[in-house]
């Protein structure tokens, strides 16, 4: 199956991704949502990323899908946003990896966790879109996971906007990209 560089929500693109969460082979990575990053985010961007967030981790508590927050640790860093926490602590399958730089990956209990979970696809949301998702989501790629994400999922700081907008081509071509969580949201 051959998800790469696909855009959209064609027929096909539908029945492959109705596949993810009905066959247990997806997984969902929340990445560096901490309030010392969210609050380096404009207003409406932030809250929109949160009630995106918090409703595909709704779904998830429904279909057991397993989320896997990681968390940069660094002195003064918070843990994740505490709505975003509570959410994922009813998810029946979750856990929280700790990381000391952009790259999820390098801590090896990621790799590990996903390994046991036995995924091939990684639903990716988070912060910053053009640093820690995307080096992460490079790991995962070079890992063999295929990787998905919307619009809404994801978020830069407000200083560095104008990469988000190239990084969204990135996540076209290297995986699969919804301009549209609403598109997902319907298939998961």
């Amino acid at each position: 199956m051959d998800l790469l560089g696909t855009v959209g929500c064609d027929a096909d693109l539908e029945k492959k991704l109705s596949e993810f969460s009905t066959n247990g082979n997806t997984a969902s990575l929340v990445i560096d949502m901490q309030p010392q990053f969210l609050q380096k985010i404009e207003d409406n961007e932030r809250e929109n990323l949160i009630r995106s967030q918090l409703i595909m981790l709704d779904l998830f508590v429904q279909r057991d899908i397993p989320t896997i927050v990681l968390e940069y640790l660094h002195f003064g860093v918070d843990r994740t946003n505490q709505e975003i926490r509570e959410r994922v602590e009813k998810i029946p399958r979750h856990s929280y990896v700790t990381k000391t730089n952009d790259d999820g990956f390098k801590n090896p209990e990621l790799a590990h966790q996903l390994k046991l979970l036995n995924v091939k696809f990684l639903l990716l949301m988070g912060i910053n879109a053009s640093y820690c998702v995307k080096k992460t989501a490079k790991s995962a790629l070079s890992k063999g996971y295929v990787i998905f994400t919307a619009r809404q999922l994801i978020a830069n700081q407000s200083h560095t906007q104008t990469l988000f907008h190239d990084d969204i081509l990135w996540y076209e071509k290297n995986g699969v990209y919804f301009p549209d969580v609403q598109n997902m949201y319907g298939l998961l």
